[in-house]
């Protein structure tokens, strides 16, 4: 774990609350436990890192605090400075281990798991026929206790002269056969342990073996071998050493001044609990004890050997102070993982809250046509609440109720927010809702989570009504003549339900193939009627568009490939859409559009009612089918076979 800075453990939520505002400070706290902040940066004083904005925009962000001065928070955010991305990396900061005590303390013991104990060597001979008697001294360096081989000299004496470890691995006939198997179980017991072979001759650390240790201990003095003696580091006589029994690794939670105090300790065979220093527990993690005590030297195993997140606790952490606003976190979470491994001493006048159930908390930011779902648990033990996020986080306190969780989740309606996990069990997460799930979601599904028990609806925002529109959309076309030039007006008018469709919107939602579009109002209503189908095979139609004017089109005449056909239009009686109507019939040209036409055309040239091919061949305009144009874009047909090449007088 990246190493804090020191200022981190001084922060309180009551202190950025203070900093920060009410509102930036809960939104910061949010986005904590939405697993939006990313890994934690350190550089000195400075701690930085990656949050996820409510858009899905990443933003660096980053806070600071030098000898005492003021909190300086920045961000790459629109608001540059003490924002609610600054409040997330900070919250992530003492969840990690800024918040300086006991949660970070206690929080291993729930995932750590108990050391398994070695097998006994046993077998081979029981007494000391064959060789030398042995014995094993206890001596005490500058780095704790070792254990070396004596034997019995001519004189009935311990001697050291050739009883080192080297001379019981390679001389076998030197010790007696029962007692050397049992210090060759101590050599391999220390290879088992992941040492290497590299000891020293005349001392095998007991900090180095494992929990075996004292089942050896125990086979030796049943095979006639003693424990000795030795001396210290300054060559000072040890005190007679004694093995009373088991040592029991016991918890005592007491009441405090300002909370409750946590103090691990051990009792000794007599009852009595001790306060032994760090060096005197024995092993990595702790299997027994070896401590100094009324001149005798104490050596024994612990009832049950430790594991590493207890190793931390028993030989590292000392006492534990537990604010008074978390002591029912304490009692309902930790304390029953306590008793489960340990002996537990508790004072007999600490109450314990009862926990409440899991509430899920939805969290809507609404924008102007979009909202964001987020969803979050809340645990509420005694008169503190603890927010936790969707998905188990390692800082998380141990309160989680996962069967509670997964009953309250499949009692919700099914949407983009909801999805189904591999085992078949209905789960949630963050959604950005926009059109048709939008209006759902608001319409429906937020009424019914603010109804549901266990539910609690939390909104940012004003929340905005939408309406489907009762009635189809209504299109009203005007065809006039442009001012100048070969040009025409086409103005286009829909309504629905009374209120005007903003041209632009319409046109942009038909051409990218939008199912739906959204007023300003809050009324939206489905593009799927035949009007709008038409509207979009006219859009199509409409390549020649070289200007927009509001809601008029301007459309420029072109010539059709020689020969074909003028083809039926979409806006000929027998296909307009129903719910249209023209303003004007039909439209005759006051000039000639073509300037070369020396003597005009005359009236009866005029395309009122007429086919395709009827009219002056050089500049009329097209033919009508009915009293609608044949086309969008206005054109000039072909000559017909047959006809002069130009007027040359009036009448021809």
């Amino acid at each position: 774990m990246t190493a804090l800075p020191h200022w981190i453990s001084g922060l309180t939520e009551d202190g950025l609350t203070r900093h920060f505002g009410r509102i930036v400070a809960e939104r910061g706290r949010e986005y904590q436990r939405e697993g939006r902040v990313g890994r934690l940066q350190v550089s000195g004083d400075l701690v930085m890192a990656r949050v996820r904005g409510s858009g899905g925009q990443v933003y660096q962000s980053s806070a600071v605090r030098r000898d005492g001065g003021p909190l300086v928070a920045t961000c790459t955010c629109p608001q540059r400075r003490d924002c609610k991305h600054a409040v997330a990396v900070l919250e992530q900061a003492r969840a990690q281990g800024g918040d300086g005590g006991w949660q970070s303390a206690l929080r291993p013991l729930l995932a750590g798991a108990r050391p398994a104990t070695g097998t006994l060597p046993t077998g081979g001979a029981t007494g000391g026929e064959g060789g030398d008697e042995v014995a094993l001294q206890l001596n005490e360096t500058g780095f704790g206790l070792t254990l070396r081989p004596l034997k019995k000299g001519k004189r009935h004496a311990w001697v050291k002269a050739d009883a080192s470890w080297d001379d019981v691995r390679e001389r076998p006939g030197t010790f007696a056969a029962g007692q050397r198997e049992v210090l060759l179980g101590l050599i391999r017991a220390r290879e088992r342990s992941g040492y290497a072979y590299g000891y020293r001759p005349d001392g095998l650390p007991l900090d180095e073996l494992p929990p075996d240790l004292w089942d050896l201990l125990g086979l030796a003095q049943d095979r006639g071998i003693p424990l000795l003696s030795g001396t210290d580091a300054h060559r000072k006589p040890l005190p007679p050493v004694a093995m009373p029994g088991r040592f029991e690794p016991t918890v005592l939670v007491r009441h405090a001044e300002d909370g409750l105090e946590v103090t691990p300790t051990v009792v000794g065979p007599d009852g009595v609990a001790l306060a032994p220093p760090r060096s005197a527990f024995l092993g990595h993690p702790a299997h027994g004890l070896a401590l100094r005590l009324d001149d005798r030297l104490l050596l024994g195993p612990l009832t049950t050997p430790l594991g590493d997140a207890e190793h931390d606790l028993f030989v590292r952490s000392g006492s534990i102070s537990v604010p008074r606003a978390e002591a029912g976190l304490f009692t309902n979470a930790y304390l029953p993982e306590l008793r489960r491994r340990f002996s537990v001493s508790v004072a007999d006048d600490l109450g314990v809250p009862e926990p409440s159930p899991p509430t899920l908390i939805c969290r809507v930011d609404v924008g102007r046509r979009h909202a964001t779902v987020g969803w979050g648990w809340r645990y509420r033990i005694g008169e503190r609440s603890y927010d936790l996020g969707l998905a188990r986080a390692a800082t998380d306190p141990p309160v989680r109720d996962e069967a509670a969780e997964a009953r309250l989740v499949a009692t919700l309606p099914h949407g983009p927010w909801s999805f189904e996990t591999a085992d078949g069990r209905a789960d949630l997460r963050p959604a950005f809702l926009t059109g048709r799930a939008l209006f759902g979601f608001i319409a429906d599904v937020l009424p019914r989570l603010a109804d549901t028990e266990g539910v609690e609806v939390v909104r940012n925002g004003d929340v905005p009504q939408y309406r489907e529109a009762a009635e189809a959309p209504r299109i009203e076309l005007a065809v006039t003549d442009a001012p100048t030039g070969d040009w025409f007006n086409l103005d286009v008018t829909v309504t629905i339900d009374g209120e005007t469709v903003p041209f632009t919107e319409l046109f942009t939602a038909l051409a990218v193939g939008d199912d739906h579009l959204l007023l300003d109002s809050g009324t939206w209503f489905s593009l799927d009627h035949p009007e709008l189908d038409q509207l979009r095979v006219v859009i199509e139609e409409a390549r020649q568009l070289v200007d927009r004017d509001g809601d008029t089109l301007h459309l420029r005449p072109s010539r059709p490939a020689c020969g074909r056909n003028w083809s039926p239009s979409v806006w000929s009686p027998s296909s307009r859409p129903s719910g249209t109507r023209p303003s004007r019939p039909c439209w005759t040209p006051t000039r000639c559009p073509r300037r070369r036409c020396r003597s005009g055309c005359r009236p009866s040239c005029a395309p009122t009612r007429r086919s395709a091919t009827a009219g002056c061949g050089s500049c009329t305009r097209p033919g009508w089918a009915g009293s609608w144009p044949t086309r969008w874009a206005w054109a000039r047909p072909c000559r017909p076979s047959g006809w002069p090449r130009r007027c040359t007088r009036r009448g021809s």
